[in-house]
């Protein structure tokens, strides 16, 4: 069951990335500001890091794209997290990470055993899933609008008085 999810999930944000042609001035602000440490990341050769980076991009291409229309209540945290994830707590964990000799982080380990790396890569991966879910749950709110359009629909067009007032057999003889 668990394979499957992740396959679904991985379909679910694959296609996220795809349909935005345009993307939000947002995320196009923080591509720049976080552009700079992929590279430099990518420099360090730390192949694992780099499909979470692109997850978390496609999921912020998606989320920006979204969060102008979203209509929360004064008690929903999640547009203000996605913002402070995007600007403040990557860029800050990739920052540490870069801060730190490459031979040394990879290496040694560090206070809570495993290495500096590990330690990135658990971090990129707890935000990953914390705006993989939020990407999901933001779709799912917005399905619920062709549901309840659904509902509407069935109620205002029953199907058996369609089907009756178009049927010349049920016309009643005057």
């Amino acid at each position: 069951l668990n394979a499957l999810l992740t396959v679904l999930d991985d379909d679910f944000l694959s296609s996220l990335s795809t349909e935005d042609k345009h993307p939000h001035p947002t995320f196009l602000a923080w591509r720049k500001k976080i552009d700079p440490l992929k590279r430099a990341l990518h420099e360090r050769h730390l192949s694992e890091a780099a499909p979470l980076i692109s997850r978390i991009e496609e999921s912020l291409r998606f989320l920006f794209s979204r969060l102008d229309g979203y209509q929360s209540d004064l008690l929903d945290t999640r547009p203000h997290d996605i913002q402070r994830i995007a600007f403040d707590y990557l860029p800050d964990t990739l920052k540490e990470y870069l801060k730190l000799p490459e031979s040394l982080a990879r290496s040694a380990s560090i206070r809570q055993g495993g290495t500096a790396e590990m330690h990135l890569l658990e971090q990129l991966t707890l935000l990953d899933q914390t705006l993989h879910d939020f990407s999901r749950s933001l779709f799912v709110e917005d399905a619920k609008g062709l549901l309840i359009h659904g509902r509407f629909l069935r109620e205002k067009f029953n199907h058996e008085r369609v089907v009756a007032i178009n049927d010349p057999m049920t016309k009643e003889a005057p």
